[in-house]
């Protein structure tokens, strides 16, 4: 009997469609649980993130009430408002030289200071963005461990797909269950490991979408493997195709090459980037 996908055999099968996912995603997770390494690898990659924020407190930071680099280059001038009859100087990062002038303190020492704290702004502002572009690049490479997974896992499953065991369908449907849950509890366990460590924003709206980039990253990442694997005869042809995959979603997401400097006939290549 040809029944449904989810009521009978269909397409031959002995058991529905549902059944045949419930099966390959219990006998996944299973053997997951078994392998050390595989739990080993959630630990090291916790470890990873962790010392990327680690790293970044190596970073001089400015004091927590100190004006962002916007305002400071904004105001390096006098204000225009203010006219040289006005008696006034003007002001220089928020400071009334008419104010100052009696103890002493002159246009020339506001302005070093002004400097001095433009650049360190500046400088830390950069060292955050690399911080969160390393997270962004850790969470997607840590994925490359599931490239041999599904070529193994690939060719088992033809031998059982040759005997009727199991649809294609069914065993995409399956991998795309893993990988789902498999997001939903990096999301979970990583996002802690850089975020409070880093001394992020100390917010809930902030945390959630750090926690949605966390596990939306190891998605992305764990689906290209899965495409890339999936069109790959072999190992050695997905662990290259991965690399060249990593290095191109790095070179045009924005953070090396700036989106505005590529070419207008090649502005797809960025957004095709899940860095991006």
């Amino acid at each position: 009997g040809r029944g449904g996908c989810c009521g009978g055999g269909g397409g031959g099968y002995p058991n529905p469609l549902l059944h045949q996912v419930g099966v390959l995603v219990r006998r996944q997770w299973t053997l997951d649980l078994r392998d050390f390494g595989y739990k080993f690898t959630w630990v090291l990659n916790g470890l990873v993130l962790a010392l990327n924020a680690s790293t970044y407190l190596l970073v001089a930071q400015p004091p927590l009430d100190a004006q962002p680099a916007s305002v400071y280059r904004d105001d390096m001038g006098c204000s225009a408002s203010l006219g040289s009859g006005d008696g006034v100087q003007g002001c220089v990062c928020h400071l009334d030289m008419a104010d100052s002038a009696d103890g002493g303190y002159t246009v020339a020492d506001d302005v070093a200071e002004c400097g001095q704290a433009l650049v360190a702004r500046t400088n830390v502002d950069f060292a955050h963005r690399g911080f969160l572009f390393l997270v962004v690049n850790a969470l997607f490479i840590n994925e490359a461990v599931f490239v041999p997974t599904i070529i193994a896992d690939k060719r088992f499953f033809a031998r059982e797909h040759g005997a009727r065991a199991y649809s294609v369908l069914a065993w995409h449907l399956a991998w795309l269950v893993k990988l789902g849950l498999t997001a939903a509890l990096k999301a979970l366990f990583y996002t802690p490991c850089f975020y409070f460590l880093g001394q992020l924003r100390l917010d809930a709206t902030a945390y959630l979408a750090a926690a949605f980039a966390t596990g939306g990253m190891g998605f992305a990442g764990s689906a290209v493997a899965m495409l890339i694997t999936t069109l790959m005869p072999g190992l050695g042809a997905a662990t290259t195709a991965f690399g060249c995959a990593v290095l191109l979603y790095q070179n045009v997401c924005g953070f090396f090459l700036p989106i505005a400097a590529i070419p207008p006939y090649l502005l797809w290549l960025p957004w095709s980037s899940v860095f991006t």
